[in-house]
């Protein structure tokens, strides 16, 4: 099984250990029981497709030697596993079977509505979000040491729901963070709290949570949530274009990980990559990196589909003379539409408002520009300052 470079030191050493069991097993039952325990270990090492892997092996012994994984731990991850290795719709049903059905266990049901959530962002499903965590939102303990029920609150509200009440909750969260009794979850909600604050315009409050949060993973010889936090600071300081300060972020992570497009970190870390290279006139290695993003990190996201075409447009707008044709303002329009509510627009709505100014479509940006920036746009940092140019621009 392949090892990620500078994982998680205690996850690879339980798979070696797992490993061994797993050929040392004499009867499936026992096969079953190593399995699950190598789902649980794979996972904590960043190594989704392990766990997919690993999932389908579970899957397929006979079913008097598994007992059942519906409802539990298992369920999710081989969900969560499923979703980081193929960005497929497929990955909702099952979870929002769990969320809805009341048999299951409270805990269970708020596990199930923070992936189902997290998924939801992704594919720019906003309606299926608030029926999740309405469903749930009765269950959830404000004072729980329990991750889900911290983080859910957190995440749905940043990205879907009341973003003072968010800036709230990260705040509230942060002076938290001590009592989580597992150190993974501890660590986890930090990158959950530093994202939100970041996105919610609060950025020192987010580095400042970075800094410290790399300095306790790297005593703890965590190099896969190294390059977590790493990767999230170069997000963020893409975000306000702050590109020195993102590409220093972005060069530490590949110091504690080979970054792989099956996994989320990948696809950020590479999508990080474009950002950088664009803002360096980089034309080789944008067109590269869009080359394996499309080949194999967009899947069903319109999120993905978003940053792809809009980073496409964008490599071809670093020459003066490209105008876009009807039909790809068109699909721009499209894409747009879909991702304006969502955070991280800001790329497809800069390639769609070049596109515009260049072929003197001035109403039409006017009225495009308006609703982003004064309506739609999620983040609370400043827009793209190419964006503010061109407002002042059709005033």
């Amino acid at each position: 099984m392949r090892r990620p470079r500078f994982a998680d030191r205690r996850a690879t050493q339980a798979l070696s250990l797992l490993d061994r069991a797993k050929q040392l097993a004499k009867y499936p039952v026992e096969l079953a029981g190593v399995l699950g325990e190598m789902m649980l270990s794979a996972k904590a090492a960043g190594m989704w497709q392990d766990v997919h892997v690993l999932a389908s092996q579970l899957s397929q012994l006979p079913l008097e030697a598994v007992p059942t994984t519906l409802h539990t731990s298992l369920e999710l991850v081989a969900a969560e596993a499923y979703w980081a290795t193929r960005l497929s719709k497929e990955s909702i049903s099952p979870l929002e079977r769990c969320v809805q059905d009341t048999s299951a266990s409270p805990r269970h049901r708020i596990d199930a509505a923070l992936l189902l959530v997290k998924m939801s962002h992704e594919l720019g499903e906003i309606a299926l979000a608030r029926r999740a965590f309405g469903t749930i939102e009765s269950l959830l303990l404000p004072d729980s040491k329990e991750f889900a029920d911290r983080v859910l609150p957190l995440i749905y509200h940043t990205s879907f729901g009341d973003r003072g009440r968010a800036l709230e909750i990260a705040r509230a969260l942060r002076s938290d963070l001590g009592r989580f009794q597992v150190v993974e979850d501890q660590l986890r909600a930090a990158n959950n709290v530093s994202l939100a604050l970041g996105l919610l315009g609060e950025v020192e409050e987010c580095v400042s949570l970075c800094n410290e949060y790399y300095e306790k993973t790297g005593e703890l010889g965590l190099g896969v949530q190294q390059a977590v936090i790493c990767s999230l600071a170069s997000a963020i300081y893409s975000n306000i274009e702050d590109f020195s300060a993102a590409e220093y972020w972005h060069s530490r992570v590949e110091l504690h990980l080979e970054a792989s497009l099956v996994s989320i970190l990948g696809r950020t870390h590479f999508m990080n990559d474009i950002e950088i290279a664009l803002w360096k006139g980089d034309e080789r290695r944008v067109r590269i990196r869009l080359d394996q993003l499309a080949k194999n990190a967009v899947g069903d996201t319109i999120r993905g589909k978003g940053f792809l075409r809009g980073s496409e447009v964008r490599l071809w707008q670093l020459q003066p003379e490209f105008d876009c044709s009807d039909e790809t303002i068109r699909e721009l329009f499209v894409l747009w539409d879909a991702n304006k509510n969502l955070f991280s627009a800001d790329g497809v709505t800069v390639a769609l408002a070049e596109a515009l100014k260049r072929r003197g479509k001035t109403s039409e940006l006017r009225l495009m520009l308006d609703e982003y920036l004064h309506h739609a746009r999620r983040e609370l940092t400043p827009a793209p300052r190419c964006l503010a140019r061109l407002w002042a621009l059709v005033q």
